[in-house]
C-alpha cells in the first residue's frame, strides 16, 4: 500500500513538472513571435519611433538633424516644423529608412524654428517625438558672397565681398604668402564692412586671401580668393 501511494506521488509530480514546463512557469521567457519582432522587415505593425533626436543650428539659414533607428520594417522618416509658434505644423522633410543625418537649407532668418520627427511604413506612423525648438538668429552667421581679390597698384590689393548675413559681429580677412594652406589672421573688421585694402605688398610675390563672419555663437564657413600678384 505504501509503495502504490509513493508511485502515485511520483506520478503526481512529474505531471506537475510537465505542466509548469509547458506553461512557461520557470521563469524561462516567452518567445517572440517573428511578426512581432520591431527589427523583422516583414512586421506588418507600424514602425517603431526614431530616439536620439538631435537639430542643431549650423547657419542662420541652414540646420542639422541627425537621430537613431529602432525598427527594421519602417519605409523612411518625417520631420516636421513649425515656424515662429505658428498654429500649423508641415512636414519639412521625408526621407528613405537607410537615413539617420539630414542638413536643411534655405530656412528663415531671425526666426524660432521648432522640430520633431516620425517614422512611418504602410501600415501608419510612429508617435511624434516631442518638439525641439532653437533660433536661427542664434546661429553662425552665414558667409560673405561674390569675394574677390583685385591688384589696385603693384603693392595694394584690393578686397570685396557682398553681405549676406543680418547676424554676423565682425569679418576676419586672412592671408597666405605663396602657399594656398597656410593663412594666418592679419584683420578683423565691423559688420557692416564691404571692403579692404591690403597694403604694403610684394610686388612680385603671390597672394592667397580667404575671409568669414563671424558672433558669439560661432563662425561661418569661408570664402576664398584665387591667387593673386600685386604687380600683375
Amino acid at each position: 500500500m505504501q509503495k502504490k501511494t509513493f508511485h502515485l506521488l511520483i506520478l503526481l509530480l512529474f505531471l506537475l513538472i510537465t505542466t509548469f514546463l509547458s506553461n512557461g512557469c520557470l521563469d524561462s521567457p516567452p518567445l517572440i513571435p517573428e511578426r512581432d519582432n520591431p527589427w523583422d522587415p516583414q512586421n506588418p505593425n507600424p514602425p517603431r519611433a526614431p530616439d536620439q533626436f538631435r537639430v542643431f543650428p549650423r547657419s542662420e539659414t541652414t540646420i542639422s538633424f541627425s537621430w537613431r533607428d529602432r525598427s527594421g520594417n519602417e519605409a523612411g522618416f518625417r520631420i516636421f516644423e513649425t515656424i515662429n509658434d505658428e498654429t500649423g505644423i508641415h512636414i519639412a522633410a521625408e526621407v528613405s529608412s537607410d537615413v539617420q543625418q539630414l542638413e536643411l537649407s534655405n530656412r528663415p532668418r531671425k526666426s524660432t524654428l521648432s522640430y520633431s520627427i516620425e517614422s512611418f511604413n504602410a501600415n501608419g506612423e510612429s508617435y511624434l517625438s516631442p518638439p525641439i525648438s532653437l533660433k536661427t538668429f542664434e546661429a553662425p552667421p552665414m558667409p560673405p558672397l561674390s569675394f574677390e581679390a583685385i591688384a589696385e597698384t603693384d603693392s595694394i590689393i584690393h578686397l570685396s565681398w557682398e553681405d549676406d548675413s543680418e547676424i554676423e559681429d565682425y569679418i576676419e580677412i586672412e592671408q597666405s604668402l605663396g602657399d594656398p594652406t597656410a593663412f594666418h589672421l592679419i584683420v578683423t573688421t565691423p559688420a557692416d564692412c564691404t571692403s579692404w585694402k591690403i597694403r604694403s605688398l610684394n610686388p612680385e610675390a603671390i597672394y592667397f586671401y580667404r575671409i568669414r563672419t563671424g558672433n558669439n555663437y560661432g563662425k561661418s564657413i569661408y570664402a576664398e580668393s584665387s591667387g593673386i600678384r600685386p604687380g600683375g
